[in-house]
């Protein structure tokens, strides 16, 4: 395995490091998206009152929405720069799509949440992988894709796939096994980790 650390993407490495010390520096996280859909939740209730739906409700909706196109510009955006657009979309695409149906551990920061997963899209398609560690990681990911999915999973309207998800979110995973993309190995092993319970296994290691 080969980490390729070409200019754009120290560049990029970089940029991260500067925008979260910042952040850090003055006592706060980023917010931005979380205030973004609270606003506008806001304004569509002000412009109608009756409606049934609460502003909770709605900032949560629009909150998942903002966040899906925030991580697919910053992605965009950092593979272009990074020359690497369609692999790190794969990588997105991968990801997005196994995670619908699987659930997972959510970052408490939706606007943190667009940023890192950007930088991860972005990053994947530097990571060299060989056959047989694309075959392992991706045997890993089904194990762990048929013992943990869905897991932390969070639907606000349910459908009539929901008994399905651990069939549906195996049944993607597998299809690596023939294609055997090393993008979408990293994909969707990095989607399996988020399925883990690590502070379960923390505790369990402690004793």
């Amino acid at each position: 395995m080969l980490f390729n650390a070409s200019p754009p993407v120290v560049v990029i490495m970089s940029a991260i490091s500067f925008i979260f010390h910042t952040y850090e520096s003055k006592g706060g996280i980023w917010l931005v998206l979380e205030k973004l859909s609270k606003y506008i939740a806001l304004k569509i209730k002000q412009s109608d009152p009756e409606g049934p739906t609460s502003v909770e409700i709605m900032e949560y909706e629009l909150g998942v929405r903002l966040n899906l196109i925030a991580t697919i510009l910053l992605t965009v955006i950092f593979a272009l720069f990074t020359g690497r657009l369609t692999e790190s979309l794969i990588a997105l695409i991968g990801f997005a799509v196994s995670r619908r149906f699987s659930g997972g551990w959510h970052m408490r920061s939706l606007t943190t949440c667009a940023f890192v997963s950007s930088v991860l899209f972005t990053l994947i398609p530097f990571i060299m992988l060989n056959k047989s560690i694309t075959l392992i990681i991706t045997l890993l990911s089904i194990l762990l894709f048929a013992i943990l999915a869905p897991n932390d999973f969070i639907e606000v309207n349910p459908s009539k796939l929901d008994p399905y998800l651990k069939v549906i979110s195996v049944l993607i995973v597998s299809s690596n096994l023939f294609i055997m993309s090393d993008v979408l190995g990293l994909a969707f092993f990095a989607q399996a980790m988020l399925l883990i319970s690590w502070g379960e296994v923390i505790s369990w290691v402690k004793g």
